[in-house]
């Protein structure tokens, strides 16, 4: 009776152990959620002299260029044989008016990393990426005659903001 006996807890503490281990340990991750963007860096469809006034004044002036202002600027576009020269003169013209009012111009000051990634959404519509984040605040703060307007002379100018 002695063997039955110890053969029954045997099997019970078998049966114990083998309904306690289930072989798999279960984990759970969290992970903070990460807003995903479109890569807007790599425009293909270049914008027309219009598009490119029309969006630029709307940026600076938050709203529509006047008609004949358009047409004044058209005809320059036109008559100059050196687009990127156009350009920037039209981009200076616009950013020496005594109206102007930056957009964001407040955080310069007070928080370049946000300047710069206002700048990138309304120029780019886009993010900057963490290197040009970095490069862009890094310079700004080595140095100090930069203004928000030279900056959005950068931003108007580029290669980027001549495309969609």
């Amino acid at each position: 009776m002695h063997m039955k006996g110890l053969q029954k807890k045997l099997i019970i503490g078998l049966l114990g152990f083998l309904c306690a281990c289930t072989g798999e340990d279960h984990y759970l991750y969290e992970v903070n959620p990460v807003a995903l963007q479109a890569d807007n860096s790599q425009k293909t469809k270049q914008k027309s002299s219009e598009q490119f006034v029309a969006g630029l004044y709307a940026i600076l002036f938050q709203q529509s260029i006047p008609v004949a202002e358009q047409e004044a600027y058209r005809k320059l576009m036109l008559s100059t044989g050196d687009q990127d020269l156009a350009r920037e003169r039209i981009i200076i013209e616009l950013l020496n008016r005594p109206e102007l009012k930056l957009p964001h111009e407040d955080l310069y000051e007070s928080d370049v990393q946000t300047f710069i990634r206002e700048a990138y959404r309304t120029f780019y519509v886009r993010e900057p990426s963490m290197a040009e984040l970095t490069y862009l605040s890094t310079f700004m703060e080595a140095h100090p005659e930069m203004t928000p307007e030279l900056i959005y002379f950068s931003f108007a100018l580029s290669e980027e903001y001549q495309y969609y």
